[in-house]
């Protein structure tokens, strides 16, 4: 190694294969590497954060390099992993705070509240109709017609309520209304004119008084 006043110093030189070497360009021995002192033209490859002295003083060696420029295809992903993890959430949010508040008001799907409203009005009737003490047979015999029918759309509505068109589930909410109606009516109703009552106390007297002037 060169005396400290000459101008000659330890040089790193850097390698095709990205490597550093560290050189000694004269015999003074002023390098120390890894607790050994480097002769004239004896070369150590240097690697980043490696310790060495130099005239006593201690020197660490590092690498520094330059931040590459990002692509367009590395920011494009980003931002599409951003947006999905926005709209991820967005959806979460919708589905905890505003979804249930759209169904109770019967706003989110309509068709969906018209198989619901037609299954609630269906148990009402056929309890209705369970219940129905009228003591008219002909009330009676009309009621258990219609207790009928409501079995048979129960068990079309079970089968096909999945299925049915907006338009087939207002015809049956309009049907339920109707026999709604015709049972309310029917509950109080007597249909049964009150038969003739038998007069015969006016003729037995008759023929007895009758008898007696004989």
């Amino acid at each position: 190694m060169p005396h400290p006043r000459s101008k000659r110093k330890p040089v790193a030189h850097q390698q095709r294969n990205d490597a550093f070497t560290l050189e000694c360009l004269t015999s003074n021995p002023l390098v120390e590497f890894h607790g050994k002192t480097l002769k004239k033209a004896e070369k150590q490859v240097l690697h980043s954060g490696d310790r060495l002295m130099v005239c006593n003083c201690p020197v660490n060696f590092y690498v520094s390099f330059s931040r590459s420029p990002v692509s367009w295809q590395s920011h494009s992903l980003a931002w599409l992993a951003q947006l999905g993890i926005a709209l991820v959430l967005i959806v979460q949010l919708f589905c905890i705070f505003v979804l249930p508040q759209l169904l109770n008001k019967g706003q989110f799907w309509s068709g969906q509240q018209m198989r619901l409203n037609i299954i609630s009005r269906t148990d009402m009737l056929r309890k209705e109709l369970q219940a129905n003490e009228n003591p008219d047979p002909l009330a009676r015999l009309i009621l258990k017609g219609y207790q009928q029918d409501l079995m048979r759309r129960t068990t079309y509505l079970r089968a096909h309520s999945e299925t049915l068109t907006r338009s087939q589930r207002k015809k049956m909410l309009q049907a339920l209304s109707d026999l709604q109606e015709q049972i309310e009516f029917l509950k109080t109703s007597s249909l049964t004119s009150p038969l003739p009552t038998l007069q015969i106390e006016q003729p037995v007297a008759d023929i007895i008084k009758k008898a007696n002037h004989e």
